[in-house]
């Protein structure tokens, strides 16, 4: 059951009122007189994306893959970034869902989501590839000069 988000009393004072644009089934209190939908407070609240693209896209980041790997076409940076701070606020949430849905370990995603953002992220991953891309020109270079 709901409770209202705007004041916050028992339950038994909250009753369905349709549905919004979106077929989110929407609320109202009857104490406040306001509706709302039953997303309020949740990471899914005026989310424009569908939400399984949002947890696949965190799935393959957690597991490593660069975000120039998992970026969808047409899908802005900034989308991204508002996803991760979204994801930062509500991380137990994330955790739970992608353990259920696709076996992800909850600490690599709080671990994930504790990083300043996702460009942090994102930097430190790339850094991590070109150190492992000037080991191995290293490696094949320093046999030519002994």
């Amino acid at each position: 059951m709901h409770s209202c988000p705007y004041v916050h009393h028992e339950k038994d004072m909250i009753k369905a009122y349709g549905k919004t644009k979106k077929g989110t089934k929407r609320l109202y209190c009857k104490i406040c007189k306001r509706t709302f939908a039953e997303t309020n407070g949740t990471f899914l609240h005026r989310l424009k994306t569908d939400p399984n693209e949002l947890l696949i896209t965190f799935r393959y980041l957690i597991e490593g893959y660069a975000l120039k790997d998992v970026r969808t076409k047409g899908t802005k940076l900034a989308t991204y970034r508002a996803w991760f701070s979204l994801g930062k606020k509500h991380v137990d949430d994330f955790a739970e869902l992608l353990k259920i849905y696709s076996n992800t370990d909850p600490i690599q995603t709080r671990k994930f989501f504790s990083a300043n953002s996702i460009d942090e992220y994102y930097l430190k991953y790339q850094v991590e590839q070109f150190r492992e891309i000037d080991q191995k020109l290293f490696e094949a270079i320093l046999p030519n000069f002994t």
